[in-house]
């Protein structure tokens, strides 16, 4: 018998959030694009200012990778720093009781 079969051998019923799942809204899919956006606007100024002072194409451009990793890096530990909103933390509750998990 599989860990997916109920006791009877029949397969379990899916519960209501596997048969709705609640899509994402639009924000919440961009929100890696704005962290990757904001990561390539400041690669590309420390990139250029590199370049305009140097003249120097290669060290340009390993200036501009090592920006973009360390902003996009940076910009990720502010953004897991911040505390949810009353309506976020409502959500995170909601899937943790749908999913069985616990909020402590």
């Amino acid at each position: 018998m599989s860990s997916t079969q109920g006791s009877d051998g029949t397969d379990p019923k899916p519960t209501s959030a596997e048969q709705h799942p609640i899509a994402p809204t639009r924000r919440e899919r961009l929100r890696p694009v704005e962290f990757l956006v904001m990561a390539a606007i400041i690669a590309v100024f420390v990139g250029l200012v590199v370049f305009g002072s140097t003249r120097q194409l290669e060290l340009a451009l390993v200036f501009f990778g090592v920006a973009f990793i360390v902003s996009l890096v940076v910009i990720a530990m502010l953004a897991l720093a911040v505390k949810p909103d009353d309506a976020e933390q409502q959500d995170l509750d909601e899937q943790n009781h749908e999913h069985g998990g616990s909020t402590h």
